[in-house]
């Protein structure tokens, strides 16, 4: 979509009045849809639409062997495919170029331990280790790649289960890993480091966030920040403009910030927050029975899909309670279900929204149905205004990252 200059004087004026096309300010991102658990076949999957931007990601492991010079470390690779429905521009091999620069960037902003440890996808040293392949697909482009891809990876790394290493025979040179059987008897990757990539484009005298196709055309130079927590772990300049170091600066400051608010509601969006709690007929405090928002520590973000009560009743007395446990799992021992024996009832419940196991346990009211194509939320970060907490980063980091991206141009 190629923009007349009347077209690209307008997008420069939203821009500088902080009312952009779209009615939104410069801090501000588009809304965010985002499913995980959709690919039935891989180990982890996610899909994000920001806007017009869709972005599918498939996680698939294997055993490999270490490279020499990293015996204790896995291995963690990146690949991107620009379908040739996306955009026009990806017709052909339009879209290689993309493709190449988002993996390169991924790559590169996972490539510190202290972001991804790859020692943690280690089993044997020097012999064998877990090889994680990252399949992105860009289905539609709507502007701003780079944020929507890195905010699906994370998604996609976060569902990803890693099967359990149940033995390994060593004869001689030959290694033989015999992993669980049991579908559910896995453990998940660490991301909570996982970086997020924010660009930030230079229009007018203004920065902003999460560009659309328009805005992109009017700018004069973007920054691609990888953020983790506090740090940066790569940075990129795209376009063919320059920027002054003072508007790096900005850039960066603004880059860092928006990263740790997007970071921030993406993890809100992937946990669940479920009563933790239990009690037993034996125990005088029913405050787990009756009132578990009243727990002290009752409330845990889960890294669970379910959260679960388990009710215990005696058939005789009827209805007297012998336990209670609310918990989150990934897989219930049953949905929604009553299981009798001839001394008690067992009430089994499971749901899919924040602290949705506080009820008795007796009815199935917990229940809902979030389909089965996978798990949808909406994540919103709004934008950053006077108000928000300032976050400082020392001049002489900014120096040394303004040198980093005129050494990498």
């Amino acid at each position: 979509m190629a923009l007349c200059e009347a077209e690209k004087t307008f997008v420069l004026h939203g821009v500088e009045e902080n009312f952009r096309i779209d009615g939104r300010e410069r801090e501000d991102y588009r809304p965010m849809e985002l499913e995980t658990d959709i690919v039935s076949h891989a180990f982890g999957s996610a899909r994000l639409r920001l806007a017009n931007t869709d972005v599918l990601v498939a996680v698939k492991i294997e055993v490999d062997t270490p490279f020499p010079e990293r015996p204790f470390e896995g291995k963690l690779e990146f690949f991107v495919d620009c379908s040739a429905n996306a955009t026009p521009d990806f017709e052909g091999r339009g879209g290689e170029g993309v493709a190449i620069e988002i993996s390169n960037t991924l790559s590169a902003a996972y490539s510190s331990p202290n972001v991804f440890d790859l020692k943690k996808l280690c089993i044997l040293k020097g012999k064998k280790c877990w090889k994680v392949y990252v399949d992105i697909l860009l289905l539609e482009c709507g502007g701003n790649l780079f944020d929507a891809v890195s905010l699906a990876v994370k998604a996609a790394l976060w569902n990803t289960q890693v099967p359990l290493v149940k033995q390994i025979d060593i004869d001689g040179n030959n290694v033989e890993i015999k992993v669980s059987e049991e579908l559910y008897d896995c453990r998940k990757l660490d991301v909570e480091k996982a970086p997020i990539l924010v660009t930030v484009c230079k229009i007018g005298e203004h920065c902003i966030v999460d560009p659309n196709v328009a805005e992109e055309q009017c700018s004069v130079g973007s920054v691609v920040v990888a953020v983790s927590e506090d740090k940066f772990s790569t940075i990129l300049q795209t376009g063919t403009g320059s920027l002054h170091m003072s508007t790096l600066v900005d850039c960066l400051q603004l880059g860092i910030k928006v990263a740790q608010r997007l970071d921030a509601a993406l993890w809100d969006t992937l946990t669940l927050e479920c009563y933790t709690c239990s009690t037993t007929e034996d125990e005088s405090d029913t405050t787990c029975l009756d009132n578990p928002s009243g727990v002290v520590g009752g409330v845990t973000d889960c890294d669970k899909k379910y959260c679960i009560i388990v009710r215990v009743d005696y058939k005789d007395p009827r209805g007297k309670l012998a336990s209670i446990l609310r918990s989150c799992v990934d897989k219930p021992t049953y949905t929604n279900d009553v299981i009798e024996d001839e001394t008690h009832r067992v009430y089994y419940r499971s749901c899919r929204t924040a602290k949705c196991n506080g009820g008795s346990g007796r009815s199935d009211s917990t229940s809902d149905d979030n389909g089965s194509l996978g798990d949808k939320s909406t994540i919103y970060c709004p934008g950053i205004g006077d108000g928000a907490v300032a976050v400082t980063v020392s001049f002489s980091i900014l120096l040394f990252a303004y040198a980093f991206v005129r050494y990498v141009r």
